[in-house]
């Protein structure tokens, strides 16, 4: 599928107004972190950006830092607001329809239309990356990886939320490249090693988003969708890259 097939899918889902419902009318849309009493998605989904927040480190001056797979942009104002006054912080997102949502939601934040396994920014010119959920839509995944480690500074830090599907999840092929389904959680960290990056961890989270996102539907009346989707995913996870 070419770019602008899977774009336009994605806007169709994205901008949906019962995904716009589903989460409060948010700039949100992923599948969030949950505990007992998280009280709707969208809460959840501010959960999942702070647990990335938390490991990017983004308490230091003058950072220039990534969102990537920016989306409708509430993730990236969350990031901006973590900053000091004095980063930069830009939004990329391969879908213009997405980032002119992501500029009107947020008119005093940067957003640009940018393919994620190109990622045009000097070599060495980036503190901080940051992707929420978006990392295995990218075709391929390994040159997302690439380009994040060419344009990381030394030092530099980045935080993903990253899944990993079975078998089962062909149904909606255009949503994963078939290159990305091959990867396995014992292989995951090798993959990310191979482009450069020095390993800090990668968690299995999938208790605490997924399964519950799932139950969440189920709560909401979406008992099929619940049922189709819990079988697509073998893990989600969290990993914290650096480059040395």
């Amino acid at each position: 599928m070419s770019n602008g097939e899977f774009v336009e899918r994605y806007d169709q889902v994205i901008l949906h107004p019962l995904t716009r419902e589903q989460y409060g009318n948010s700039g949100f849309y992923n599948v969030g972190r949950w505990s007992a009493s998280t009280p709707s998605a969208a809460t959840a989904c501010t959960a999942l950006v702070a647990d990335h927040i938390e490991r990017a480190e983004l308490d230091a001056p003058g950072l220039d830092v990534v969102d990537v797979g920016c989306g409708l942009g509430d993730t990236t104002a969350q990031i901006a607001a973590a900053c000091r006054p004095d980063a930069k912080i830009v939004g990329v997102n391969i879908s213009q329809a997405q980032v002119a949502e992501a500029q009107g939601r947020h008119p005093g934040l940067n957003f640009r239309v940018m393919d994620a396994t190109k990622l045009e920014f000097d070599a060495a010119s980036v503190d901080r990356i940051l992707s929420v959920e978006a990392v295995f839509h990218f075709d391929p995944r390994t040159a997302f990886l690439d380009a994040a480690c060419r344009v990381l500074r030394p030092g530099g830090r980045m935080v993903i939320t990253d899944v990993l599907f079975t078998a089962d999840s062909t149904p909606w092929e255009w949503w994963v490249p078939d290159v990305n389904r091959s990867v396995t959680l014992d292989g995951y960290a090798s993959l990310c090693a191979q482009a450069g990056f020095k390993v800090e961890s990668v968690a299995d989270v999938t208790a605490v988003t997924w399964t519950p996102f799932c139950a969440h539907l189920r709560d909401t009346g979406r008992n099929e969708a619940a049922d189709r989707i819990e079988k697509w995913v073998s893990n989600y996870l969290l990993a914290v890259l650096t480059v040395p």
